[in-house]
């Protein structure tokens, strides 16, 4: 499998999607006509979260031979930040887009609120804590280790990355339940 980091094409749609899922730009081919239609721009938005959660379930629950890297989880950073900040405007916030066109539909939806908050935060704690001691690795870099601390850290390297994949995958169950909903929203 290919790392993320020597994915070029990965690399530049997951930057091309951070203003797409956190709501800033309309996702996809949508013109002005669409964009009056509310519904359409939430399940469009919706669709294209889908991909991205299903873009790095594969990513860190795939037939892993290596760590996750610094890029890889920075990519992941801000693809996961990003859909959060569109899932308040889209789905979960008091001003979401979705409360706007079926205050049912949004009411519904919040039953899966707290689920999605609470696997967000393991993960994402879990996230920062990865990135900070890869971030304090790298400047280290430089400075003599011994072999037995370079065994510790890889054999490290390997349960966070276990650990970070299967809160994910967690994660992720939750979000796919809500992103099925919505784009099958008729």
């Amino acid at each position: 499998m290919t790392s993320y980091a020597e994915d070029k094409a990965a690399l530049r749609r997951a930057a091309d999607a951070a203003p797409v899922l956190s709501g800033q730009e309309l996702p996809g081919n949508l013109d002005e006509n669409a964009a009056s239609q509310e519904i359409l721009v939430i399940k469009a938005w919706a669709r294209e979260g889908k991909y991205y959660v299903e873009f790095w379930l594969g990513y860190l629950t795939g037939e892993r031979d290596k760590p996750i890297d610094l890029v890889e989880i920075c990519g992941l950073m801000a693809t996961v930040k990003a859909l959060r900040t569109g899932l308040s405007k889209y789905l979960f916030g008091p001003g979401a887009r979705l409360n706007s066109v079926d205050p049912q539909a949004w009411e519904g939806i919040q039953r899966h609120r707290i689920l999605i908050e609470l696997s967000y935060q393991g993960f994402w704690d879990e996230v920062l804590n990865y990135h900070d001691w890869l971030a304090e690795m790298e400047k280290t870099d430089s400075q003599p280790v011994s072999r037995m601390d370079q065994r510790a850290m890889v054999r490290q390297k390997r349960k966070d990355t276990r650990e970070i994949a299967e809160l994910y995958s967690q994660h992720a169950e939750h979000l796919l339940a809500v992103l099925k909903e919505i784009i099958e929203y008729s």
